[in-house]
């Protein structure tokens, strides 16, 4: 619809009676104007109410019109002044206008014909949460990585954060517990984490860190939960029969008879039987099979190597044989 006014009634207008300011963005505008002219000067006094008003600015906060500019907008431009690091609440404010001049049909609040105020939305651009250095960690069994835990705003009062690991045998912490203050919160607390070390092979492991903060003084921070961290460990440990040489010098009827050690690379959980083939009836071991236990994994085994007297002259002749090895055991990864 459209509003007609009679050329002798005094009418300011605003371009908008509502706003939304963001702290830490832009100003937004509007525009104040008369609509009829004024027989002498009128000032627009600007002021402000609410709970939000002390967070926002209206410039200029004094408008003054005359007979020769009274039909030129002018703008009002507000913005949030405190840029700070702290969550505060969703706010109201009001921006109200009134009108002081010589000519009695613009003095006073009756000109502002569709409203004299300005309502405000103050919003803040602060988030409540907890921030770590990294989303996801890489440890090697038996060392130590580190991570930065910290809040992601300043907090009005001391916030107690919590580690929790989620698989307590495979990973452990230096710290679990600690406080994050309006001091230090930026800056956080280094948490070092450690993977466990053994001796049996299990390949990688997935587990994660939990985050959580409790603060009796600070309602925001009191209950968050942060973003789950993933933790990867690589295992230092392998599933192996590992033989201490690849080749050996062998004669035949005893005259040289060498040996050889074999030993696992990782505890096992159950009995690994290694037994020794080899590609020629005449080269035998002894013994023909090693048997390793939870034990005597990691204690090296001595096999000796013979060649049996075949009652045939052939000369001084060498040629190559193959020993090999087969691994049998209730443990799937010797298996």
């Amino acid at each position: 619809p459209v509003t007609v006014y009679e050329d002798d009634v005094a009418v300011i207008s605003l371009s908008e009676y509502a706003l939304s300011v963001t702290e830490g963005e832009a100003a937004e505008s509007y525009n104040v104007v008369l609509l009829t002219p004024p027989t002498n000067e009128v000032v627009v006094a600007i002021s402000k109410s609410g709970a939000g008003s002390s967070r926002v600015s209206a410039s200029p906060s004094s408008l003054t019109f005359t007979t020769g500019n009274w039909n030129s907008a002018q703008t009002v431009s507000v913005v949030v002044t405190t840029d700070d690091d702290i969550v505060q609440s969703l706010e109201s404010a009001t921006l109200t206008h009134l009108a002081t001049s010589t000519d009695s049909s613009y003095n006073g609040s009756s000109a502002f014909r569709s409203g004299d105020s300005v309502s405000l939305l103050v919003r803040d651009d602060d988030i409540v949460g907890i921030g770590a250095s990294a989303g996801e960690m890489i440890i090697v069994e038996g060392t130590t990585g580190s991570l930065t835990v910290k809040l992601l705003s300043q907090p009005s009062a001391a916030v107690n954060v919590t580690v929790t690991v989620n698989d307590a045998a495979v990973l452990s912490l230096d710290v679990a517990s600690f406080e994050l203050t309006s001091e230090n919160w930026s800056t956080g607390k280094v948490v070092n984490v450690q993977a466990t070390d053994d001796s049996i092979y299990t390949g990688e492991t997935v587990t994660s860190l939990s985050l959580a903060a409790a603060s009796d003084g600070d309602s925001f921070y009191n209950g968050v939960l942060g973003d789950s961290i993933s933790v990867r460990i690589v295992d230092d440990d392998s599933a192996a029969v590992i033989v201490s040489t690849s080749k050996i010098v062998a004669v035949e009827n005893g005259a040289s008879s060498p040996t050889y050690t074999l030993v696992l690379g990782s505890q096992p959980t159950a009995p690994v039987t290694v037994t020794v083939v080899s590609g020629d009836t005449n080269v035998v071991s002894s013994p023909p099979a090693v048997i390793f236990s939870t034990s005597n994994w990691d204690s090296a085994a001595t096999v000796t190597v013979d060649i049996t007297d075949d009652a045939v002259d052939a000369g001084a002749v060498s040629k190559s044989v193959g020993l090999t090895h087969t691994v049998s055991s209730d443990d799937t990864t010797y298996a």
